[in-house]
């Protein structure tokens, strides 16, 4: 039984994508390319559904909270094509501006993320009944396109800005 079940172990080890650690500031994840770092009361999620290979979530706040603030990230793989960061951004403002309810475009700037270019909107939308505010960071590194998006309701989106900042820029990339 006790080799069983040191067998179980090692092999749902093996099949944990990220390895946490916490340090003062947070938990530290590595999550395949890169690690990241969140406040340690977050819950995560590193199950990979439509290259989405990160999900973290703010705990509630009271009781009767019906809206937790969250993060994902997304990363697709181009396949070599040869894209510009440009030429994506363009795509993806227009795909937001169609597919999503109420889109309204606030900021579009360019960052640094894990020591990359990269550039981000601010925008919000309507998701059922909440209206949200996001802050997504677009970002091409060799053929991987990453995409980091912070969401918040609308009202609180100011309050929580600070922490998915620290979040961002938490990021460091793996060598490779």
């Amino acid at each position: 039984m006790k080799l069983f079940l040191l067998i179980a172990c090692s092999l749902f080890s093996v099949f944990v994508l990220a390895q946490t650690k916490r340090v003062a500031q947070g938990r530290k994840l590595e999550i395949k390319q890169f690690i990241i770092t969140i406040p340690s009361d977050w819950s995560f999620d590193t199950t990979t559904v439509n290259n989405t290979v990160f999900k973290a979530k703010s705990p509630l706040e009271f009781e009767s909270d019906d809206f937790q603030e969250n993060m994902g990230v997304r990363v697709s793989d181009l396949g070599g094509n040869d894209i510009t960061l440009d030429l994506l951004m363009r795509d993806m403002e227009k795909a937001l501006s169609d597919k999503m309810t109420d889109f309204k475009l606030l900021e579009r700037k360019k960052e640094i993320v894990g020591k990359e270019k990269a550039e981000s909107f601010v925008f919000t939308t309507r998701h059922d009944n909440y209206h949200i505010q996001q802050k997504q960071f677009y970002m091409l590194r060799g053929n991987y396109f990453y995409v980091y998006t912070f969401s918040a309701k609308t009202d609180s989106f100011s309050k929580y800005l600070p922490v998915f900042q620290k979040i961002i820029q938490s990021i460091i990339f793996k060598k490779g």
